[in-house]
């Protein structure tokens, strides 16, 4: 038989037997325990069927032209084999998946060809988990959902997202989970930009490093009280959510170097968190330690134009206000002695900065103020010793900076790409690293308050001046 509609059912009746259908596969005959018809073809599910080598395998066939598929729960228990998905004819196919389950529980890796799937929603058996990568790097699948009797309980890592954004778009754009799942593990659903229906289980008490990063969901994010645990860059880059709601269970909120799970949520104007012992929110703008002695994030999208930080805190997260484009002008207590990497990037409106003599500089990460394109007004603590790498890298308005007196070294890129027009090095500085003040194309020259003599002793990095078309004075 060269093609599956060509393929006739066989019925066999006896006494006390009741009615059946087969088909003859491979020259022998195998029940057929369900046909699904649609779009004017078919698709045909065969399992249990009765060869030795083969009863433990499930096979489904797509006829030509079938685009979607229900795989319903199996009927055995304790059946350990593969699931392999075909399409074509009996004699001519393509294997377009093939899949293991361990006791009708687990769903492990799949070899799954994105070129020659054809089916675009699955409905997958009983299985307590979905392993990782099983779906990884697919771009037809459309949607994804499970009964409310699965026992399904974890999305293993990358299981629907893709590990990188080249390559065609994810098209995945709905996904129903059921109540059993606690876990949504690392990378999930990453990149799944085309992701807009999401229901997030009851039951679900971990979300995982960058679950939902540069994903499409949207709107309004309600997770459930019974979430614990929020891994790092979980919701970073997906840029549609505008508000998000945390409940009372939560534990941990995971941070990295790139900030919280909610950097790069450029439309987040509201984050809400119900009462807990571990975090808590401030005039829904704001997100902190219970305590406050830590400020964790501050909403990317939030219209404010002015914030004090407030009195209690002691730390200033990764990039805790990254990304806002509203805020000019942010009040540091004296209470503040570190700042995270990043902790300001990218707020483009903000115009003028004082940092308390409170915060050190060996307690502050690189990058602070890195493309702050409006700044036209920083003030260092005098106490000082070090320039902190990429102060003000990219810091365009910025044209005058009194550099601390007693500092001894300006880090790599410090004030690479800024505006400067003018700087004094005091004589105290030994060294000054690479790129430190590299395309800063206005800065015509550099003052240095010691003699040339001392100046040759300075250890000074390569390209610390790449670019830059400075003359260096003297004092003497």
């Amino acid at each position: 038989v060269e093609n599956m509609a060509d393929i006739r059912n066989i019925r066999r009746n006896g006494d006390n037997t009741p009615n059946k259908i087969y088909r003859c596969i491979g020259g022998n005959l195998h029940e057929i325990k369900r046909v699904y018809k649609g779009m004017g073809s078919q698709a045909v599910i065969v399992w249990d069927i009765g060869t030795e080598e083969l009863k433990k395998m499930l096979v489904i066939f797509f006829s030509s032209g079938y685009s979607s598929v229900t795989v319903p729960p199996l009927e055995t228990t304790g059946h350990t084999g593969s699931i392999t998905v075909k399409q074509g004819s009996i004699s001519n196919y393509d294997i377009i998946g093939e899949y293991e389950y361990n006791s009708a529980e687990s769903f492990y890796k799949s070899s799954l060809s994105s070129k020659k799937l054809t089916f675009v929603e699955i409905y997958l058996p009983d299985i307590a988990e979905i392993k990782d990568e099983a779906f990884k790097n697919n771009i037809k699948i459309m949607s994804f959902s499970a009964t409310s009797d699965s026992k399904i309980a974890r999305l293993g890592k990358l299981s629907f997202g893709k590990s990188t954004t080249m390559g065609n778009s994810s098209k995945l754009t709905t996904v129903s989970l059921p109540d059993t799942i606690t876990v949504l593990d690392d990378e999930c659903f990453q990149f799944t930009s085309s992701l807009t229906s999401f229901r997030f289980p009851a039951s679900l008490q971990h979300i995982g490093k960058r679950c939902f990063h540069g994903g499409g969901l949207y709107g309004n994010i309600s997770l459930p009280p019974s979430v614990k645990t929020i891994g790092a860059e979980a919701f970073d880059e997906c840029s549609r959510i505008t508000s998000i709601s945390i409940g009372s269970g939560i534990t941990d909120i995971a941070m990295s170097i790139n900030g919280s799970p909610f950097t790069g949520c450029t439309k987040l104007t509201q984050i809400f968190v119900a009462e807990n012992n571990y975090y808590k929110a401030e005039n829904n703008k704001a997100l902190f330690n219970k305590s406050g002695t830590e400020l964790i994030y501050y909403a990317t999208g939030a219209a404010d134009t002015f914030y004090s930080v407030p009195e209690t805190v002691q730390m200033i997260k990764n990039k805790a206000f990254s990304g806002n484009i509203s805020l000019n002008k942010i009040s540091i207590s004296e209470n503040v002695v570190s700042i995270g990497n990043s902790a300001f990037s990218g707020c483009t409106g903000l115009t003028s900065m004082t940092l308390p003599n409170s915060v050190e500089a060996d307690s502050c990460g690189s990058g602070i103020f890195h493309g702050c394109t409006s700044l036209n007004s920083l003030s260092l603590p005098a106490a000082w010793s070090a320039i902190p790498s990429g102060l003000c890298e990219n810091c365009t308005a910025l044209k005058n900076i009194t550099l601390p007196s007693a500092i001894s070294k300006i880090c790599s890129g410090a004030f690479k790409n800024s505006g400067l027009t003018e700087i004094v090095i005091p004589e105290s500085v030994q060294e000054i690293q690479s790129y430190a003040f590299a395309d800063c194309k206005n800065l015509k020259t550099i003052r240095y308050s010691g003699t040339q003599e001392e100046w040759g002793n300075i250890n000074i990095g390569a390209k610390w001046l790449e670019n830059t078309d400075a003359e260096i004075a003297y004092s003497s």
